[in-house]
């Protein structure tokens, strides 16, 4: 991703693992002028922000929940005045079992961080594209048309695809896999 999109960027899932090195790769580029971090467990952001004070901001929230991407985009907007990036990585892994032994109000959880907040956050971010200059969005614009950006359901359908097809067989030092009426993880 050209560094363009990421001077003034969201990162949801923030707080550790993947995310957690992403916020500390854009923090040490200079052009990164800020960096908000979304994530529930943000202990270890607050650990950056000493010496980053100045490039990062911290929302504490689950981004099911609608509020919290609207707060991370007001947090963004107020701090720099825009928005160029939402780096959506916050996911969840479960449930993973039997179909008739899982909770379908875990699945329902599942649907809710894996793709509904990845609808809010994109209409979060088209709302405030709303009041952009027109070449700010139309730079946009056509980033989505040279396929450099990701739909929002795109993020969801390739975790189901990586579950069914078994690639990669190991995801976070799990061995996932699919059958007939199972999912699951080992390691």
């Amino acid at each position: 991703m050209p560094i363009r999109l990421l001077l003034q960027s969201i990162l949801t899932g923030a707080g550790g693992g993947i995310g957690l090195s992403i916020v500390t790769q854009l923090l040490v580029q200079p052009s990164v002028s800020l960096v908000v971090g979304v994530d529930l467990a943000i202990s270890q952001l607050e650990a950056l922000l000493e010496e980053h004070s100045d490039r990062l901001s911290i929302v504490q929230g689950d981004v099911s929940v609608r509020a919290t991407s609207e707060r991370a985009v007001r947090e963004a907007l107020s701090r720099k005045g825009r928005l160029d990036s939402i780096i959506l990585n916050a996911a969840i892994l479960s449930p993973l079992g039997r179909a008739a032994e899982t909770s379908v109000d875990d699945w329902k959880r599942l649907f809710d961080i894996n793709f509904f907040g990845l609808l809010h956050s994109k209409q979060v971010r088209d709302q405030q594209q709303a009041n952009m200059p027109l070449e700010q969005y139309n730079w946009l614009l056509d980033l989505h048309t040279q396929g450099k950006l990701l739909r929002p359901e795109q993020p969801a359908s390739s975790f189901v695809h990586l579950v069914l097809s078994g690639i990669p067989s190991r995801l976070n030092g799990q061995v996932v896999g699919w059958d007939d009426a199972e999912i699951y993880a080992g390691t």
